[in-house]
């Protein structure tokens, strides 16, 4: 059968948890964007780990009307062969049961542990989306060498690799994964509308500030992040240190948790930054948050092609980022943002005062920053996902039976 005919075709998601995330984002929107006639749609997700926000909970359970998300006990992100024995051996069982004819993996992990389950389930298409590779330089080697290795045999039984940046495809090849030709870009796509409509306007920022108990005429310098290692929070506070020693009054917004959220707030006390952050939490409303600031800053040393900042330029904030990883196919430096060194907070707190100083400039590079985002769109990412899947489909017709 094909996707167009008249039983759907059963397409089951593998990532590893469904709590805030990029992966976590692209795979509830792809869910909530594609066709409930054509296609029949499952979630198999590991646990969420505490105190992270589970993007099947709450405002989002609309959106995945229709979806059936199987929580999978044993899959979890760190490597635990038995517990992950256990999570293959568990989705072989639900992609068994629930004849599912296309499995889409998403991320290192579930990539791997998701594969090796619907091969044993003989599944008849696999498709796998890289969010970041895994077997960087700066993992132990005999971890990165099984990666390597594992990644490269089932890639060789995946139908299609997908990327949501250029750079992850070049990685890919360079370390022997896969053939160019089964590469895809699709990009991890937000709702640029919703975003550039909810940042519009100056009511817009008034409620943002008003939300976050910001005075409404003082600078405000936002960052939406994780507190975690890769998305350094030591370059980010110091390089806000530096700005509120230039810039009378300004304010800074920290939206996000994680793991390193205690030593962060520890932080900020010991560079006197106690009195002018404010600290949101993990939140589900970032549109809304994002019309408060004057500029938006990503301070990783790690980072794939975050989505944080497509959402502050589709909302119409200037960016300040670190130029790593494939940011650079986002943000054009003076172009449509500007990129600083990672672990600089000397450069990244200029770049900030630059933008506050100047907001002619960072209002150019806001008016070029929308005009280059139109392939970042949601539609655009379920449009492509739904034009893979079906030539997929077509290619594999033969093993593809009418459920």
């Amino acid at each position: 059968m094909t996707a167009g005919g008249s039983s759907p075709v059963t397409v089951a998601h593998v990532i590893t948890h469904l709590g805030v995330g990029g992966a976590q984002e692209t795979v509830v929107r792809i869910c909530a964007g594609l066709d409930r006639g054509r296609f029949r749609l499952l979630i198999l997700a590991g646990p969420t780990p505490a105190g992270t926000p589970d993007l099947s909970d709450g405002s989002r359970v609309a959106s995945l009307k229709g979806v059936t998300v199987v929580p999978v006990a044993s899959l979890v992100r760190p490597i635990h062969p038995l517990r992950d024995f256990r999570a293959i051996a568990e989705v072989r069982a639900v992609l068994l049961r629930e004849n599912a004819q296309i499995v889409h993996t998403h991320s290192s992990k579930a990539g791997l542990v998701g594969r090796l389950g619907a091969l044993a389930a003989s599944a008849p298409i696999l498709v796998h989306t890289v969010h970041g590779w895994a077997i960087k330089s700066q993992t132990a080697w005999p971890v990165w060498k099984s990666f390597q290795a594992l990644e490269r045999s089932l890639a060789h039984r995946t139908d299609a690799l997908v990327v949501v940046a250029g750079a992850d495809r070049e990685l890919g090849l360079a370390f022997g994964i896969g053939r160019r030709d089964q590469y895809n870009l699709i990009r991890s796509g937000i709702p640029i509308e919703e975003y550039a409509t909810r940042g519009s306007g100056l009511e817009h920022r008034a409620a943002a500030r008003r939300t976050l108990g910001l005075p409404s005429e003082v600078p405000v310098v936002g960052s939406v992040t994780r507190l975690a290692p890769p998305k350094d929070t030591d370059t980010l506070l110091r390089s806000f240190a530096l700005v509120r020693e230039i810039v009378p009054g300004v304010r800074f917004v920290v939206v996000g948790d994680g793991p390193d959220g205690a030593e962060a707030r520890a932080q900020a006390v010991r560079l006197d930054l106690g009195g002018s952050i404010h600290w949101t939490g993990a939140r589900s409303d970032v549109a809304t948050l994002l019309p408060a600031f004057d500029v938006s800053v990503l301070a990783s040393h790690d980072e794939g092609l975050p989505r944080t900042i497509i959402e502050a330029m589709a909302a119409g904030v200037p960016v300040v980022a670190s130029d790593v990883g494939s940011v650079h196919e986002a943000v054009v430096d003076g172009r449509t943002g500007r990129l600083v060194r990672p672990r600089d907070p000397a450069a990244m707190g200029q770049a900030i005062i630059d933008l506050l100083d100047d907001p002619g400039a960072a209002a150019q590079l806001v008016v070029n920053a929308r005009i280059s985002i139109d392939e970042f769109d949601e539609a655009a990412m379920v449009t492509a996902t739904e034009a893979l899947y079906d030539s997929l489909i077509s290619a594999r017709v033969d093993r593809v039976s009418v459920p």
